[in-house]
């Protein structure tokens, strides 16, 4: 891929990519303001050797749902590469999951109700965010850390940045280098209310309750399946994660 501005390469870059399926095309502005005065898209014709034969394409592995009752899944154990990589450079490593630059890659369990969600991860290269999709009470949402290197929080309907909604904390940012454990508690509560806390090593992260429905994703990343999670890295980070497990657990007061 190559990006030029008034005739000059600005951006370069070599990789696998995906363009069998078709992806809407849009502008993106950042902590600015952009005057677009024209959008001109031309499709390339491809030539018939190149089009990628579905039939042998790699397809999404299966997802283990509603595991059991307070017994520990190991998610890395599950994941199968390239089928549950969503997007990106996904890597296995002795034993470890190493995602780069961008990537994403999807946790192939679903649960519907409360969970216990552990991730033991060290970040080699720093760069822009890290993100876990995660299921809350029938929704999806994104659970950020570092984002854009100045906040943590989710994704909400007010505004899917969570440096302008209200779900968002201003910790320390992540040290490179250092291993870190997240633990995300996810509990359903009444009326399409749930409540979530995080902890980063052992300190709290973000506490958070709230109306479920409220909760969304980014539009700038993929989507795992219905009630499954998934992880990111952001642009220009190398994020080697050491272990994920997750437990379903019962609802208080049973």
């Amino acid at each position: 891929m190559e990006v030029s501005v008034d005739g000059k390469m600005v951006f370069s870059e070599t990789r696998a990519y995906n363009l069998s399926e078709k992806q809407p095309v849009a502008v993106v502005s950042i902590e600015s303001v952009v005057d677009v005065k024209s959008l001109d898209v031309k499709p390339l014709k491809t030539p018939k050797q190149d089009v990628p034969d579905k039939s042998k394409s790699h397809k999404k592995a299966g997802t283990v749902k509603n595991p059991e009752i307070h017994q520990w899944v190991d998610l890395l154990k599950l994941v199968k590469l390239p089928d549950n990589t969503l997007r990106g450079m996904v890597v296995l490593d002795s034993g470890n999951l190493v995602l780069h630059d961008f990537a994403q890659v999807e946790l192939p369990v679903s649960v519907a109700g409360n969970y216990d969600l552990e991730i033991s991860f060290t970040r080699i290269k720093s760069g822009d965010t890290i993100s876990v999709i995660i299921p809350v009470a029938g929704q999806s949402c994104n659970f950020w850390m570092d984002f854009f290197g100045e906040v943590g929080g989710l994704s909400t309907k007010e505004n899917i940045d969570p440096r302008f909604n209200k779900a968002k904390v201003i910790p320390k940012r992540l040290v490179t280098g250092k291993k870190y454990t997240l633990d995300i508690q996810v509990r359903t509560l009444a009326d399409s209310r749930a409540s979530l806390k995080a902890m980063l090593n052992n300190d709290t992260y973000l506490v958070w309750e709230g109306d479920s429905s409220q909760l969304t994703t980014s539009h700038h990343w993929k989507q795992p399946s219905k009630g499954a999670f998934a992880i990111g890295v952001g642009s220009g980070s190398t994020v080697q994660f050491h272990s994920i497990r997750m437990r379903a657990v019962n609802p208080p007061g049973k």
